[in-house]
């Protein structure tokens, strides 16, 4: 007993701790996915933490070609002034760690607060509730830390290297590295603790009932204002290379800005707006903290009493039916079979119940929204009829609308009630496919006729009539596309772990703007003077359906056939070489 190590008497004192297992089981359940039992991190998560450490990475990569000595020497460069130079290159950083601090917090908004089960399984143990809500805390400030320190060590370290790659001063690059750790550092703090702030304000004045009504409108504008601050880093990145930020009033309210002056301050090289900027970006980051640690607390004393019922309240609260005329319409015309009826209406039910399918969804139309913001702005000044901008706009919003309800349709509600699934539905069943895309069309319909309408509004109803006709043919075009190799019931079924080609998925969504978005609306501001010139969008459609036909033609019986678990498929056996 004399040579056990003085470690291991800590670490039993560790694990017999409440407030250990409390945070590791609150942080498991983040990690762990909606398959609480499974040993691996879900996949989701996993992708996010492999694609969230690239950009950095690359960008300070992509930096060298601007500070490396002999390149600037070939181009002629010789007055240069790193300090000056990686200002625009650091505000690009420090947005990027805002946005995804923010999205963090957004993303795990629904396990900020106890939940009913956290009510029914952890607070009858004899463990004090103000451990209860420190083992909460802890496990969200951990889970926060390790996205933070994922998607900004890269550039912590390499940023630094490249800006002081021509310095011989070891001082310098200390400068550097400690200005840059510093802003993003405090950047990440503020942006989680206002949205943490927001959401306890919110639980505090607002009944259970209500906040759960008004939870999704409330992160979709947080959402949208940090997508917008990024669509705006790099014209702001542009005043701040020219040094013109003193010109424009507006910037002096961007909390990315403060952060800015706080980098200068740390690296000794501040003028006195920098100075400024770094007094408002520490203060407002230690007032953020105190607020938010002052509704957390009062979120908490309010709705923790009565947490159990305020979920079964809302359950009920959102038990949406359809009724029985729509439902009518849709099983005469749309959902021929009886498989394609009741899992349309289960599809439904989940998205309208479950925050985290919904926030998804959430998300993607944020995306789009400020991504179709770009081409509006260029075409904000006609008045003549519709631009190229007004056309591409509500293509791009209605592609990341497709796009957020497909991967949607991956993430698994919950794994351990899908057994029922699994006894009810033939493992023939190859109808899987065309309820995905059928159900995408519906749900995106509304959006088709809201364009469609403001179109007959302005520009007058044939217009509206014909973007109609577009926006539906594109949106069944692209649906069809994305659900070929569909193979299974939404919302039920495991996703595989990490794939290889995740990136290559992430780089061609981003890609197919330019066929389903810019091309079309380059070809309807062609017809705007000749409506019939839209006839050109049949032949390239009608080669996109062929293609599609043809795949759907040579799959195999197995590759149709419905699966609750999204795994590889062995080319060995497919081949049959092992019978």
């Amino acid at each position: 007993m004399k040579d056990e190590p003085s470690a291991q008497p800590w670490s039993r004192h560790l694990e017999d701790s409440a407030l250990y297992q409390l945070v590791k089981l609150k942080l498991g359940r983040m990690l762990y996915g909606a398959n609480a039992d499974s040993e691996e991190v879900d996949s989701g998560i996993g992708v996010a933490l492999s694609m969230l450490a690239l950009p950095g990475a690359f960008l300070s990569l992509l930096l060298f070609n601007k500070y490396g000595s002999l390149l600037r020497f070939l181009r002629g460069q010789v007055k240069f002034d790193p300090y000056a130079a990686s200002l625009p290159d650091e505000y690009l950083f420090i947005v990027l760690a805002m946005l995804v601090s923010g999205g963090i917090a957004l993303w795990k908004w629904d396990t900020l607060f106890l939940d009913r089960r956290d009510t029914v399984n952890i607070v009858p143990l004899p463990v004090p509730t103000r451990r209860i809500l420190a083992a909460n805390l802890l496990a969200i400030l951990l889970f926060a830390a390790i996205f933070s320190l994922d998607v900004n060590a890269a550039s912590a370290v390499l940023f630094p290297l490249v800006v002081s790659a021509s310095q011989e001063s070891f001082l310098f690059f200390g400068k550097i590295a400690l200005g840059h750790l510093l802003a993003i550092v405090a950047a990440s703090v503020f942006s989680f603790a206002v949205v943490f702030a927001v959401a306890s304000i919110f639980m505090a004045i607002l009944s259970a009932r209500a906040f759960h009504a008004s939870s999704l409108f409330i992160r979709g504008c947080i959402a949208f204002a940090f997508l917008l601050l990024f669509s705006s880093a790099f014209s702001v990145s542009r005043e701040v290379e020219l040094e013109t930020t003193g010109q424009y009033a507006w910037l002096r309210y961007l909390p990315s800005m403060w952060f800015l002056g706080i980098c200068q301050w740390a690296r000794g090289a501040a003028d006195a707006i920098s100075r400024h900027f770094a007094f408002v970006g520490l203060l407002a980051m230690l007032l953020m903290i105190a607020v938010c640690a002052l509704a957390f607390c009062l979120a908490y004393s309010r709705h923790f009493s009565r947490m159990a019922e305020m979920t079964a309240g809302r359950t009920l609260a959102r038990s949406v039916v359809f009724s029985s005329t729509l439902g009518r319409i849709l099983d005469r015309i749309v959902l021929r079979t009886s498989f394609e009826q009741a899992a349309f209406r289960f599809v439904v039910r989940t998205l309208l119940r479950s925050d985290r399918h919904r926030v998804t969804v959430a998300v993607f139309g944020a995306i789009g929204l400020v991504a179709a913001n770009q081409p509006l702005a260029w075409s904000a000044g006609s008045v003549a009829g519709p631009t190229r901008g007004q056309f591409a706009a509500p293509l791009i919003v209605l592609y990341c609308c497709i796009l957020g309800l497909r991967y949607a349709f991956d993430m698994p509600l919950e794994l351990n009630a899908n057994w029922i699934f699994r006894f009810l539905i033939a493992p023939a069943l190859d109808e899987c496919a065309v309820l995905a895309g059928k159900t995408i069309l519906l749900l995106v319909l509304p959006i088709i006729f809201v364009i469609s309408a403001i179109f007959a509004f302005h520009w007058g109803v044939i217009s509206g009539f014909l973007e109609l006709l577009a926006l539906i043919a594109l949106s069944a075009t692209l649906i069809a596309g994305l659900v070929l190799n569909f193979r299974k019931l939404p919302f039920t079924c495991a996703r595989a772990g990490f794939q290889h080609n995740s990136l290559v998925k992430i780089l061609l969504c981003v890609l197919g703007i330019l066929p389903f978005a810019i091309v079309p609306a380059a070809i309807q501001h062609w017809a705007v003077s000749t409506p019939l010139a839209l006839v050109t969008l049949v032949p390239l459609l009608a080669l996109v359906w062929w293609g599609i036909y043809e795949a759907r033609l040579g799959q195999l019986d197995i590759d149709r056939q419905i699966v609750f678990h999204d795994s590889l498929q062995n080319e060995i056996e497919l081949l049959n070489l092992n019978a």
